[in-house]
Order: C-alpha cells, then sequence, then structure tokens
C-alpha cells in the first residue's frame, strides 16, 4: 500500500503496533496513515482484505480515525500528528453512513443495492454512527423484514434481477457495520 500511495504522490507514513488474531493472541502489524486534502487517516489494506464469505470487503479501515482504529489496533509507532477527519471515510464518501434509521436511510440503501447490482457486486455496507443506530437498523431490516421492501425498490431501479430468496447479511458490532450478501439472481 505504501507504494501505491508513494505512485500516486499521496503524503503517507507507517503506522507500527499490535492487533489480536482470531485467537487473540497479540500479533506485530504495520499499516498506512494517508494524509488527503490536508487531514490525516488511518488505512489498514490487509483487515480490509477479508476472507470470510459473509464480510467481504467491509471498508472498515478505509480512511479512519484514531478513535476508530483503536478499537483492534494499538499503535505503538506513528508519525507526530492526529487523525481525527472523516470527509474521506470511505462510507462518508459514498454517502453510506448514517446518523439515523429512517424513510432517507432506507431509500439510500434501496440505491445502493441498485448500484452494486448495475456494477455487478453481490454486496452492499453501509454504517451507522452509532450502536444504537445499528441495532434500530438491524431490527428493521432483518427482524421486522423491511429488507424485503428496500430489495422490491432497489430491484425497480436496474435491470439486474434481485433476489429475495438468497438475501443474507452480517453485523459488524465494533463498527457498526451492516453487510448485506446474495442479493442478485
Amino acid at each position: 500500500m505504501k507504494y501505491l500511495l508513494d505512485s500516486c504522490g499521496l503524503e503517507n507514513y507507517l503506522a507500527v503496533g499490535t492487533t489480536e488474531d482470531k485467537n487473540n493472541e497479540v500479533q506485530g502489524h504495520a499499516w498506512n496513515i494517508v494524509k488527503i486534502d490536508g487531514e490525516y487517516y488511518h488505512l489498514d489494506a490487509t483487515w480490509d482484505d477479508t476472507e470470510e464469505d459473509s464480510a467481504p470487503n467491509r471498508y472498515a479501515y478505509f480512511n479512519i480515525t484514531d478513535d476508530e482504529i483503536m478499537i483492534t489496533h494499538d499503535v505503538e509507532e506513528r508519525f507526530l500528528g492526529r487523525c481525527d477527519a472523516k470527509d474521506n471515510n470511505y462510507y462518508v464518501r459514498n454517502f453510506v453512513f448514517f446518523t439515523d434509521y429512517d424513510s432517507q436511510t432506507r431509500s439510500a440503501v434501496s440505491s445502493e443495492l441498485a448500484k452494486q447490482a448495475m456494477l455487478g457486486n453481490n454486496f452492499v455496507s453501509f454504517r451507522m454512527s452509532d450502536k444504537e443506530t445499528l441495532e434500530d437498523a438491524e431490527e428493521a431490516l432483518f427482524e421486522m423484514n423491511g429488507i424485503y421492501s428496500i430489495l422490491i425498490l432497489a430491484d425497480t431501479m436496474t435491470s439486474q434481477p434481485l433476489s429475495r430468496d438468497k438475501v443474507m447479511y452480517a453485523i459488524d458490532e465494533k463498527h457498526n457495520i451492516i453487510i448485506i450478501t446474495d442479493f442478485m439472481e
């Protein structure tokens, strides 16, 4: 990632620290800090390259703050500066970061499903601002079956047939992310 960022002419630094693996064992780890539009962000391409089928490319570590990286990473060495901006976070930039679960959110999720289907992607992820909003969205979408009305609306926006039979989801509670998969026929 450093080589690619350098090749693009983006100011960036390595952050060194530790994380825990699946067995809760502490391991050394390094990731990037990148400067975009005068602000610094953590970027961990390794942790965004998930192998889990239920959580493809969550973008949970794509241009995040110090507070967000500290959920799963301990920083030992880094450049002198703060990563506290959010404007270039993946979810913010792509309009899939929500502070409420309401009709506007449902419309935006439908649009994102349609967009991803047209691109041939069989997954979509979006992020809620906090745990309470995440729980509201999870309840409305999956416990009260609101996902079906969202799929029906998305189906009207695309020429790709969407499936209501196979749709699956995963919740990343650490990062307040919902991943929806298998919605294409």
